[in-house]
């Protein structure tokens, strides 16, 4: 790895992020770097398509490369970077939206650490965590709750499902353990999560995945805990080199995105610990950030994760569904709990400083929706009332709407943002 940097002037002149993806999560980058650094160098973003919501951005250098999303051409571009980074006196940290993208730079970490910092986990650690099979048995471990869930291997030389649904009842949630290898299994009606109405369906979905694809790891088949988008929390660490939890920021989604590709990403995010829904259950959720964090800890995790968590209130437990080793799509919400999001991995990986434990997250509202959605679609009155009133206060802010970018950045987020009102028409009437 590069060596540390000495000062953050140095980090003004120096440092080139270069971000991979173009994404929500790829502008909150971009914007959080102009934020808090003010870098000199614009972030390099780097992508396989225009997606205008990033690459109409003054504050960013939007390379369209065919290929990136392939391991030997991204690998051979980030090298090709770092060495013309090195030459001119700069240093480069890579810095990916997505799963496969975590999972690549955790595979080739020793080869780019010649020229670039990669802040993510050797990949032993990083394979296990994000299978989620093995990430259910560490919860047991650690007597962590989890959805009850049968797995089936989709491998063809596997042994095959003897059809027995182990308790699990329909309908239920069907998912793959191995985002990155679901990445690239081709198949009708394919989504982000499977929800098989009777056994007929789940068979059908087994069938072509084990028959038709190129996906070989388990399909997680769960027991589909009651609740709406409310139930779901979304849990952000961040772990730095000496094993101290410096960010830790627990946020309760309001809604979420239902049309089949993007089904289960959250549009509207609130801190937990402010909602007046959960105000009853501080306690249980202080533990659950505790405890969620200290399991991966211990294992010897380090940066940025993001555990999807769901209330179960037939028990009034929280259970974790996996966790990303990574920041999530909407990590932006930490910068708004008052912990600008770029700077634990800076000042641990760029830098080399030791942070303060984590303070206490600021209430926030995280949003990409207009406030007509949260009215129309929001699942309890208590908390729609309370989130219209975050709208009403300011303190609701969406990631994309930055004053400091150009005007045809603005007309494309807000374009952007406008349209969920057709999305959530479309998919929830």
């Amino acid at each position: 790895m590069p060596a540390h940097m000495t000062s953050q002037a140095q980090v003004r002149k120096e440092l080139v992020p270069i971000v991979l993806g173009a994404d929500i999560l790829a502008y909150s980058y971009v914007r959080s770097f102009c934020e808090t650094y003010d870098l000199v160098n614009k972030p390099i973003v780097l992508t396989t398509m225009d997606v205008k919501i990033v690459s109409s951005s003054k504050l960013c250098d939007y390379r369209v490369i065919e290929g990136v999303d392939k391991d030997e051409v991204l690998v051979e571009k980030l090298r090709e970077i770092g060495k013309d980074l090195t030459a001119q006196g700069l240093r480069g940290i890579v810095l990916g939206s997505g799963d496969w993208y975590a999972r690549t730079l955790s595979k080739h970490k020793q080869e780019l650490e010649e020229w670039l910092y990669i802040p993510y986990n050797d990949f032993a650690l990083l394979d296990m965590l994000t299978q989620k099979d093995a990430f259910h048995r560490l919860c047991d471990q650690n007597g962590l709750r989890h959805p009850r869930t049968l797995e089936l291997d989709c491998a063809a030389d596997s042994a095959e499902w003897d059809r027995e649904m182990c308790g699990i009842t329909f309908p239920c949630i069907a998912k793959p353990s191995n985002s990155a290898a679901w990445h690239y299994a081709e198949f009708e009606g394919k989504q982000k999560i499977h929800e098989p109405a009777s056994k007929d369906e789940l068979e059908q979905l087994y069938v072509t995945l084990r028959e038709h694809t190129s996906y070989d790891r388990k399909l997680l088949v769960q027991d589909m805990i009651p609740g709406g988008d409310e139930s779901i929390l979304s849990l952000t660490a961040y772990i730095d080199a000496h094993g101290t939890a410096t960010t830790r920021v627990l946020g309760q989604v309001v809604l979420q995105d239902h049309s089949p590709q993007a089904l289960g990403n959250p549009v509207c995010i609130v801190n937990a610990f402010h909602s007046p829904q959960l105000a009853g259950r501080r306690d249980a959720m202080q533990e659950l950030v505790d405890r969620a964090i200290e399991m991966i800890r211990t294992e010897g995790y380090r940066g940025y994760a993001n555990f999807d968590v769901k209330f179960d209130e037939r028990d009034g437990s929280f259970n974790l569904f996996e966790v990303n080793t990574r920041p999530g799509r909407n990590t932006y919400y930490v910068s708004l709990s008052g912990m600008p999001f770029v700077k634990p991995i800076i000042e641990d990986v760029v830098l080399g400083h030791a942070l303060p434990e984590a303070p206490v997250p600021e209430e926030f509202c995280f949003t990409c929706i207009p406030s007509v959605v949260v009215w129309r679609y929001a699942g309890t009155r208590e908390l729609r009332d309370y989130v219209l009133g975050a709208y009403r206060r300011g303190l609701a802010r969406n990631p994309l709407y930055f004053s400091a970018d150009c005007r045809e950045h603005t007309i494309w987020s807000q374009a952007t943002t406008l349209n969920q009102i057709r999305k959530f028409h479309r998919f929830l009437g």
